[in-house]
């Protein structure tokens, strides 16, 4: 079929209407002539999919309507080319059948708006005739037989149900792929011009009627609504409700148009609970003014406004409200008041209020600086896919969700994501924006560089929790440790499956003092592996026992049988011990990380104090006290570890993270930074002093301009500070983007041209490295206040601008991971059918109820000593014989209240020969560990990141942790060792000197163009 259809589309492509211009292919925005898919997205996304982007770049998007051709000639033409290539070599793939049917559709509509007959082409099949009625008479994806000019008092012919095969083919022949779900065979709709005008009811909306049209179903005759929107394919039944199409048209359309969104949006406002009440008292005095019914209705939305808030705040179905126990608990309270259904609450007023927050939270993002947006995907019960879009504030690190868009009919590409965040940045205001932060699956990566291209001044920040988990998995697949997985897989099940198993650990476990059981695990839960080990590890204790005490009878049969061998228990501790010990400074430092508040800077810091931990580790490894690992298994481990830290730290703009930390001055005299000394014989290290300096005054302030000399710091500081080099350079290359946007005129606005900026910036960076006055720094001040306050001070200013925008920016993209695991505590199973839209209202609600209202929260110490009431595991406890043997006669003679019942595979040890009973349900603190999160199959992104590492590991070091003497980072300091440590023995001391003065404030101008040649640090 493809073969016929490619014959008619080269016909009209070469008959394309004269009105359109022929253009060269050097010109051409097509040129199909030479088309090639990116290497870079094949990698990503394979061959079709990259083939798929260049056709939606050079073609452009279906979403908003057909495609229209724009110019003719032989760089069009060889499109069919393209297409007849990629079909032969991928037959029946569905995404590029799709495009034929769209480049043929998008030439028949490009015939039809230049008002021009359509090339002779004999007659068509069946199918092709169908698809040119629908492209000449209906936008692309809808499929409707012609507009009835009668009214819709005439009759319209109802089609018999036929049956059989053939008569099934005839209903899908219309079928093209569509990108949203429908309710109706838009085949089986006709539009009706006009309808009877209503005899009583509510007055008509013309909003309403503005975006929905009225239609007849030819099956049976029933009348029904659709969406009027180009392309949408949406229709519903009944009379028309302003609830169900503006939910639809805000929420879940892909055809609507920003300005029709606007108006839409303003319509919704006025109907939440929230503006209804504030509408009665604002009409009113006060409350005690109010007459009767006035307080009656007043009452009633306040009660209201608190259901709604206890439904989304707690995550309780909606359809509780409906429930006779409901309605008998207000009516103890208040007889008077009248509680809505659950469908006006899901439908109408929870929607209002998501968008009433949502518009209020882009008002607010709107005038703040420096602000960090992320994003991820996640799949409802129902299978719908919506991709999250947050955008999270520099200061108080509140994180606000503004796009939870259903793309289940997309594709998600990198291109189609991009386009969706880009629509959330113009919302606010793109300069608003610093920073960019997702996972890296292919189309997440390339999303962010594509939006990090159109907007230069972002920084790309990976999520570093994702990062550390990838880290942890690849030494978990070591061929070393998979019995010691395997065995640990073992325990994990047999204990979540039996509950007589349960029961007997949790009572010795309070009979040892062992506070908490094997740990729920999730599956968005981070390094798996350690937490599941770490718990198996700390109840190995009473576990031995109730197998050596024969409380649990262990048959052939049981996953665990091999608990019978002393020896094989002695090997699998010492496993597990190396296991969770290697994976321990990993696991550390995720925690930490997943904070909100949390900096490119801490994560550079961490990462030091996981390679230091891992030499200490290594270079104990033979101690008695030591891992014993193989020599071999060290080497894969430090190979492993080197290249995620080069997949961190290597690579264009990855200097952000060695910057951060370089700007943090509470450790910019620390011992981390090395120096090296030019003079082997002096073993001291002396700073030239400062140069003269001269000022020049500008309309507002004096502003240093320095003698033709050079600085000698500054070359001291080359020479002695290998990092001092590295850093500036990234803060340069900043620094150009910062000045061609202007993106602080109160700083930039007081200079004359970008030269003056550039060398106030070198003079500062090497004053501040210095730590000169005013950079001085004063114990207790966080990093991003020390620079807030620069930013107003006159020798301080340029550098604080990219001080404040490195620590305003958050590099880790938690917030998705929260919202995603509370999308899936609302969409329990009994709650599969729930719309995607209704799950991302709800969330939005509940994030506003629980957000906190300061506008500023302190950063707390982010270091694991600090976190250890949280995070940290309890150490396996010694053994203790008086209560060992106090837990097995509880154990062996307090169970008579336990009926076993046979369960295959589980031997019991109440009576020889019969089976434990099989309980899947969580017993106190032994929680379930989901299946899939053990299972060894990898999914296609972590196939091509093992790929893509594997390569990575061949070149990293196996024989030292790769931090080279040229970066100027030393993994001797104490500190780092601290950072992860359980006590740490040593601070880093801070420099005590007075606070920094800060100039007044400096005059704002309209924004200055500078224009920025290339410059070199």
């Amino acid at each position: 079929m493809s073969e016929h259809k490619l014959q008619q589309l080269a016909k009209y492509l070469r008959g394309l209407p004269s009105a359109l211009a022929i253009k060269p292919s050097s010109e051409s925005r097509y040129n199909f002539k030479n088309f090639e898919p990116d290497v870079d997205w094949i990698e990503d996304i394979g061959l079709v999919g990259a083939v798929n982007q260049q056709l939606e770049i050079r073609l452009g998007t279906r979403a908003d309507g057909p495609i229209e051709f724009t110019e003719r000639g032989p760089p069009v033409e060889a499109l069919v080319n393209v297409l007849d290539r990629y079909t032969k070599d991928f037959p029946n793939n569905v995404l590029l059948e799709k495009w034929v049917d769209d480049a043929l559709a998008g030439a028949i509509h490009t015939f039809s708006k230049l008002e021009t007959p359509l090339p002779d082409w004999g007659v068509p099949s069946a199918d092709m005739a169908d698809s040119t009625r629908h492209a000449e008479s209906a936008p692309l994806g809808r499929k409707r037989g012609p507009s009835l000019t009668n009214t819709a008092s005439e009759s319209v012919p109802v089609a018999k149900k036929s049956k059989g095969k053939a008569a099934i083919q005839t209903k899908l022949s219309g079928f093209v792929k569509t990108d949203a779900s429908i309710n109706h065979n838009p085949d089986d709709l006709i539009d009706i011009d006009s309808e009877p005008e209503s005899k009583g009811g509510r007055p008509r909306t013309t909003l309403l009627h503005d975006v929905t049209r009225s239609c007849k179903a030819i099956s049976s005759g029933k009348m029904r609504y659709r969406c009027a929107m180009d392309g949408c394919q949406q229709s519903w039944s009944g009379r028309r409700q302003a609830s169900r199409v503006y939910n639809h048209l805000l929420n879940e359309c892909h055809h609507v148009d920003s300005e029709m969104k606007q108006k839409i949006a303003k319509a919704t406002s006025a109907r939440t609970l929230h503006a209804q009440l504030e509408d009665t008292i604002d009409d009113n005095d006060s409350l005690d003014k109010l007459s009767k019914a006035e307080g009656k209705k007043a009452r009633a939305l306040k009660v209201n406004q608190a259901v709604l808030n206890l439904i989304c705040g707690t995550g309780i179905p909606p359809t509780v409200v409906d429930s006779n126990e409901w309605k008998h608990f207000v009516e103890a309270l208040d007889s008077t008041v009248h509680v809505y259904s659950s469908a006006s609450f899901a439908e109408t007023y929870i929607p209002a209020e998501a968008l009433r927050i949502t518009e209020e939270a882009i008002k607010k993002l709107s005038k703040m600086k420096n602000l960090t947006i992320s994003y991820d995907g996640g799949t409802t019960k129902r299978v719908e896919s919506i991709y999250t879009i947050h955008v999270t504030t520099p200061d108080s690190r509140q994180s606000y969700l503004i796009e939870g868009s259903e793309k289940s009919g997309h594709s998600h590409t990198g291109p189609q994501i991009a386009k969706e965040i880009l629509k959330v940045m113009d919302r606010i205001g793109r300069l608003n924006f610093s920073g960019i932060s997702s996972d890296s699956t292919g189309n997440t990566r390339l999303a962010r560089e594509i939006v990090a291209k159109e907007c230069p001044w972002i920084i790309i920040l990976p999520d570093t929790c994702h990062l550390l988990n990838n880290t942890a998995k690849d030494i978990g697949k070591l061929g070393f440790f998979s019995e010691t997985i395997s065995r640990l897989r073992s325990i994990v099940k047999y204990f979540r499956k039996s509950s007589f198993a349960k029961r007997h650990l949790t009572v010795f476990r309070i009979y040892v003092d062992i506070k908490t059981g094997l740990v729920t695990v999730g599956d968005t839960h981070f390094l798996t592996l350690y937490h599941s080990g770490s718990s198996v590890e700390r109840c190995l204790l009473p576990i031995k026992e109730l197998v050596e005490r024969k409380v649990l009878t262990l048959t052939s049969k049981v996953g665990i049988y091999w608990m019978r061998k002393r020896d094989e228990v002695s090997s699998f501790e010492n496993g597990l011990r190396q296991l969770v010990r290697i994976l321990e400074p990993l696991a550390r430092a995720c925690k930490c990380l997943e904070s909100s508040k949390a900096t490119a800077g801490d994560v550079y810091h961490f990462w030091l104090a996981v390679l230091a931990t891992y030499e200490q580790l290594i270079k104990n490894n033979n101690d008695v006290d030591g891992l014993q690992l193989p020599d071999d298994v060290i080497n894969e481990i430090r190979k492993i570890v080197n290249a995620r830290w080069h997949e961190l730290t290597t690579g264009p703009g990855k200097s952000v993270y060695v910057s951060t930390f370089f700007l943090d001055p509470r450790y910019i005299k620390s011992p981390i930074f090395t120096l090296k000394n030019t003079n082997p014989i002096s073993l001291r290290t002396t700073i030239p002093a400062r140069p003269n300096v001269k000022h020049v005054r500008t309309d507002s302030f004096m502003h240093a301009a320095a003698d033709p000399a050079p600085d000698p710091r500054n070359a001291h500081l080359r020479e002695t500070m290998p990092s001092y080099v590295a850093v500036g350079k990234y803060l340069l290359g900043l620094l150009t983007e910062e000045i061609r946007t202007n993106s602080a005129p109160d700083v930039f606005n007081n200079y004359d041209d970008a030269e003056s900026i550039v060398a106030d910036f070198r003079r500062q960076f090497t004053a501040y490295t210095c730590q000169e006055m005013p950079f001085v720094y004063s114990p207790g001040t966080e990093p991003r206040d020390y620079w807030k306050k620069l930013v107003s001070n006159k020798d301080a200013s340029v550098l604080a601008v990219l001080g404040l925008k490195l620590f305003s920016v958050v590099p880790n993209s938690m917030v998705e991971e929260r919202t995603v695991s509370n999308f899936t505590k609302i969409n329990s199973a009994d709650r599969a059918k729930q719309k995607a839209s209704t799950i991302v209202n709800i969330t939005k609600v509940k994030q506003h109820i629980r957000r906190a209202p300061s506008t500023r929260s302190q950063r707390p110490v982010v270091r694991f000593c600090d976190l250890a009431k949280y995070v940290k595991d309890e150490k396996p406890a010694e053994p203790d014989h008086t209560n060992i043997q106090l837990a097995a006669s509880a154990t062996l003679f307090g169970n008579a209240s336990f009926t076993s019942t046979s369960s295959p595979g589980i031997s019991s040890s109440a009576e020889p020969g019969e089976f434990m009973d099989v309980d899947l349900d969580g017993v106190d603190e032994e929680q379930e560990l989901d299946d899939d999160l053990w299972e060894d199959e990898d999914t296609e992104e972590e196939e091509n990141d093992r790929k893509r590492m594997a390569a990575a590991r061949e070149v990293a070091s196996s024989t030292v942790m790769d931090i080279e003497e040229s970066e100027g980072i030393s993994l001797q300091a104490p500190d780092l060792l601290d950072l992860l440590s359980d006590s740490p023995t040593s601070r880093t001391m801070a420099i005590n000197e007075a606070r920094p003065k800060t100039s007044k404030k400096m005059n704002s101008r309209e924004p200055k163009v500078f224009q920025v040649s290339d410059v070199q640090f």
